[in-house]
């Protein structure tokens, strides 16, 4: 009887597995995405090992994005002093002079926008996934630029890969941002902390041209340090040396294979010829990122755009 018994329970929690097996596997079929890591490659947390207060920035960026999402989820009709004011002084003042050394958890820092938009906040973290590990590529030492250049396109390679998460490759017009009914709304809201976000954007994409300007590990961490410099000053001079008008990567950031090229900034500034592997390269290039903010009304609100780029990657899939 004893044997019966045992007989008859491991059918059924055979059956039982059987049966949760498919309905697991039912489950992540139904799903729309997963959690996926870095890829696996020795150059990781190069960035990290060799420039730990920017990167630890960047976890404080990631809370200022979090709450400023969750702020307007939250409370719709919010006084500008809430972000202008609260919030913009407690990140300026203590969060980032002290930032987190370790990624915060999203969720956690703003539940309700997540839960609100999970796809879209899915969407935020495999690109800064994304954005760091091309950082750790260009930190990493033992790579010579071949080799960067091969593991850059190796690692977009892994970040298109995720059709569900990555944002669409596709050109867009400023219309996108710029033709919305709800475009400059947040920038003519809270212009405080609009251009305390711009400021993130000029200091992650300046950094890829402080990295690149030169293959020589002491003359990148000199550029590294310069526009970390810079930012520290825009900080430091108030709301009125904040950006006024979104960075674009084409004057901060220029940087081609070649060994030399001309960029053209926008209105009002000169052309001006860059050399790559130059100090002088990211010294003008902080000065024309510095000179594009006030140079001319060009495009407004940056979270228009990515929320547009994120709706348009969603509707590809």
């Amino acid at each position: 009887m004893q044997i019966r018994r045992r007989g008859l329970t491991l059918r059924v929690l055979l059956t039982c597995a059987a049966a949760s097996c498919v309905a697991t596997t039912t489950a992540v079929a139904q799903a729309s995405s997963y959690g996926q890591t870095y890829l696996a490659a020795p150059y990781n947390w190069a960035f990290r090992d060799r420039f730990p207060q920017v990167d630890a920035l960047f976890n404080a960026f990631d809370y200022g994005h979090a709450i400023q999402y969750e702020t307007l989820w939250r409370q719709p009709g919010a006084p500008a002093a809430v972000l202008d004011g609260e919030r913009f002084d407690f990140i300026t003042r203590k969060l980032l002079r002290n930032p987190p050394k370790v990624a915060l958890d999203e969720s956690a820092i703003g539940p309700n926008w997540v839960k609100l938009a999970p796809e879209i906040a899915q969407m935020f973290e495999w690109a800064h996934l994304f954005h760091r590990q091309l950082y750790d590529i260009w930190s990493d030492d033992r790579l010579n630029p071949a080799q960067r250049d091969a593991q850059v396109a190796r690692v977009l390679r892994y970040y298109q890969s995720r059709h569900d998460l990555a944002f669409s490759a596709k050109p867009k017009n400023m219309n996108l941002m710029e033709g919305q009914p709800y475009s400059l709304a947040f920038r003519k809201r809270f212009p405080k902390y609009n251009g305390l976000i711009w400021s993130y954007h000029w200091l992650q994409m300046t950094l890829y041209e402080a990295l690149m300007a030169s293959p020589d590990p002491l003359e990148r961490k000199q550029n590294v340090a310069a526009v970390v410099t810079r930012f520290w000053t825009l900080l430091d001079g108030g709301a009125d040396s904040l950006p006024s008008v979104m960075p674009m990567s084409a004057a901060i950031a220029p940087s081609k294979p070649a060994t030399s090229m001309c960029s053209q900034t926008p209105a009002r500034l000169t052309v001006t010829c860059l050399i790559r592997g130059s100090r002088a390269r990211v010294a003008t290039s902080i000065r024309l990122s510095s000179s594009t903010f006030s140079a001319r009304p060009m495009p407004s609100s940056g979270l228009s755009w990515l929320y547009s780029g994120a709706k348009a990657a969603l509707e590809r899939t």
